[in-house]
């Protein structure tokens, strides 16, 4: 149990680093006395006050109330619809706690089968996927898990399950994805309970974004503007651009390549529509970046009704292809629209 905790711990200070939270004392203080009451005759009686009564104990004994109040939270959520940590200190070391579980038991090839979950493992994914999601937390997965894997190397603690003394596993980098598809699992399981479409799921968790609370404000926003008359133009732009490159298509791009008039007006509104869209990304309004690619759509349009694409000149063909992978690619940082049915 001393192990969880001081693993518990080193994750709960990269979480805090990535979201900028500074109070890493009593973060710390937390954590030490987080498994503390397992220990107590009446939590081994009644299991289902861990947490409760180490709240109580730590009050007991002066701790800040903050602090114990964490202890009691870091089990939350306990159940798919149960209350989340309402403290910073309770919600960072609610999801120390079930990212160690979900990574510790997924080291040893203990994925949950079935309707099956001794281990409570895909519990802890859903816990993990709503404290993110409904308490608005951005922190790129996987650039979290990184730093875990190295942050493990370099700790005393090399096992990240111990079932016994006989069984230990270290968290090895090839793990990564294999905990990453399995929280994306319960995430996209949690937001067709909430009533979103699977296609629009599918076409945003299909991006490189890592961040779940991210791909939850651009499905809420794509739900939202499929019902608009724009939403159609938007997939026409992106199906238009998209169809013509070929399969895993790579070449770079040169400006002084671009000879006809349509195809140096679209790169000119292609440089002047990124800049808004990445402004727009990066202030999480999803729906404005997309109003900012259909800007691109009557340069699109005058390009593919003017310019021959597929030319014999396979420098002038492949630059004019560059261009508008360049156009495709931005419209993947929201999501893959050829997932989405119309």
């Amino acid at each position: 149990m001393l192990d969880k905790v001081k693993r518990n711990g080193n994750i709960a200070t990269l979480i805090a680093g990535e979201i900028g939270f500074n109070n890493i004392n009593d973060l710390e203080r937390a954590n030490t006395l987080s498994k503390c009451d397992l220990l107590t005759e009446m939590v081994k009686e009644f299991d289902e006050l861990q947490g409760i009564m180490g709240m109580h104990y730590a009050l007991k004994q002066g701790e800040k109330e903050e602090v114990a109040k964490a202890i009691y939270e870091h089990y939350l959520p306990k159940t798919a619809d149960d209350e989340l940590p309402q403290t910073d200190i309770g919600s960072i070391l609610a999801l120390s706690d079930k990212l160690d579980t979900v990574i510790s038991f997924l080291s040893i090839g203990e994925k949950p089968k079935g309707a099956s979950d001794p281990f409570a493992v895909r519990r802890a994914a859903i816990g993990i996927v709503r404290i993110l999601v409904e308490k608005g937390i951005d922190i790129d997965l996987k650039k979290l898990l990184k730093e875990i894997e190295k942050n493990a190397k370099k700790s005393e603690i090399l096992a990240f399950a111990k079932i016994n003394s006989n069984w230990e596993t270290p968290f090895d980098e090839n793990v990564i994805p294999e905990v990453l598809e399995f929280i994306k699992g319960r995430f996209i399981s949690y937001m067709k309970d909430k009533g979103y479409s699977t296609d629009i799921i599918n076409a945003v968790v299909s991006t490189d974004d890592y961040s779940l609370y991210n791909l939850y404000l651009k499905i809420k926003t794509i739900q939202q503007f499929k019902k608009s008359e724009d939403f159609n133009d938007v997939m026409t732009v992106f199906k238009r651009v998209g169809k013509i490159i070929p399969e895993k298509f790579e070449s770079s791009f040169n400006q002084t390549l671009l000879g006809k008039d349509e195809e140096k007006q679209l790169y000119k509104q292609y440089l002047t529509t990124k800049e808004n869209f990445e402004n727009d990304i990066k202030n999480k309004d999803y729906k404005k970046a997309l109003e900012s690619l259909l800007k691109l759509k009557p340069y699109i349009d005058e390009f593919f009704d003017n310019v021959m694409v597929m030319v014999k000149d396979e420098n002038i063909k492949n630059n004019r292809l560059s261009l508008l992978k360049m156009i495709n690619d931005t419209f993947k940082k929201i999501a893959d629209f050829t997932k989405i049915t119309t």
